[in-house]
């Protein structure tokens, strides 16, 4: 436990901070997720699936092999209490499972082949036990995890291949960003060459420039998903197949969307977009 205010509570404040500016979206559900993880302190394995969630701090975690944790998790080993901030460690061992938008508290101990349901809460200090599932808010002990098939061996050349696939992919996203601007970049260049050199009429056209850049997005966005999504059918699929890439690149692009198209949110036209990219009927 540190003092509120104090030296130990700057530095997490600050690299909270610093983190917080970090594109992790873009690295979650890929193999370079857990290098990523791993910069930043946390004790992690690679044969890991892990998705976009939240670390109180990242030294004070350990994740096992082949773990998996959902989207929206918090381990939340980090809080503030009655004026101190208080650190503790979370161990997730090999095989676990952690549901989508639970949080595990510090001092937890999530054994082998343990399971968290989804929406799941559990309270500090709570160890689970080896084939354990545990659900509900505050979480409970349900039963035992079924035995699972093993998990199929993947050679090490089609494990660099995806690796590779992803990297190039994930420097992709920049371009598709800025693909929409550029006839508005084009335009202003113009306008700007064609004006006196006193003269910035042109810069009052920008909200203009701006809803055309917001429309190409919205157009690029449903071309490639209309594109990728096509001939996609119900199934399990493996993380090292084209159906696997191809989810994880319409997720990410969507999740990027929110930062060009998030004025339209919450607003009729969200529909319009769904339904234009097929998620809705």
């Amino acid at each position: 436990d540190y003092p509120l205010w104090g030296y130990v509570f700057f530095k997490w404040w600050l690299q909270r901070r610093l983190v917080a500016l970090l594109p992790k979206e873009l690295f979650s559900n890929t193999p370079f997720y857990a290098h990523f993880l791993r910069w930043f302190g946390v004790k992690v394995s690679d044969d890991t699936q892990l998705s976009n969630f939240e670390i109180g701090i990242e030294d004070l975690i350990h994740i096992g092999k082949n773990v998996t944790i959902s989207s929206n998790v918090v381990l939340n080993n980090a809080w503030v209490e009655h004026g101190q901030l208080k650190l503790r460690s979370i161990f997730i061992e090999d095989h676990a499972y952690i549901g989508t938008s639970s949080v595990i508290s510090g001092d937890c101990q999530i054994a082998e082949r343990g399971e968290i349901k989804d929406l799941s809460f559990l309270p500090v200090g709570q160890n689970m036990l080896k084939n354990e599932i545990w659900g509900g808010s505050p979480a409970q002990n349900l039963g035992l995890r079924p035995p699972e098939d093993a998990v199929q061996f993947v050679s090490k050349t089609r494990k660099i291949a995806f690796q590779t696939i992803f990297l190039v992919l994930i420097f992709i996203f920049p371009i598709l960003v800025l693909m929409p601007l550029v006839p508005s970049i084009i335009s202003l260049y113009y306008l700007d060459n064609e004006a006196e050199w006193y003269s910035f009429y042109y810069l009052f056209k920008t909200p203009i420039f701006s809803f055309i850049y917001i429309l190409l997005f919205i157009f690029e966005l449903i071309f490639l998903t209309r594109i990728f999504q096509k001939n996609i059918l119900p199934g399990r699929y493996s993380i090292y197949s084209k159906t696997y890439v191809i989810k994880w690149f319409l997720d990410a692009l969507f999740s990027l969307s929110l930062n060009v198209i998030k004025p339209i949110f919450a607003t009729v036209f969200i529909s319009w977009i769904y339904k234009a990219c097929g998620n809705l009927r």
